[in-house]
């Protein structure tokens, strides 16, 4: 078994979670609520940076699962 595969179990829990932690941060540094906050999400977690990364990561994933 891979070894980050033991780090998570995948659940929403662990979803939401991570979701929330970023949503307070925004909150936090922007100052504002949370309704905007999620917007600022969405707008960071849909920028070209953030998507390639995820495009690279599922190609990682892909390549390791060949080995």
């Amino acid at each position: 078994m891979k070894e980050w595969l033991k780090d998570w179990k995948g659940t929403n829990i662990e979803i939401n979670d991570l979701t929330g932690y970023y949503l307070d941060k925004i909150e936090e540094e922007f100052s504002v609520d949370r309704k905007t906050a999620k917007k600022y999400f969405c707008e960071a977690f849909s920028r070209n940076l953030i998507v390639a990364e995820v495009d690279n990561m599922l190609k990682y994933l892909h390549e390791e699962e060949e080995l």
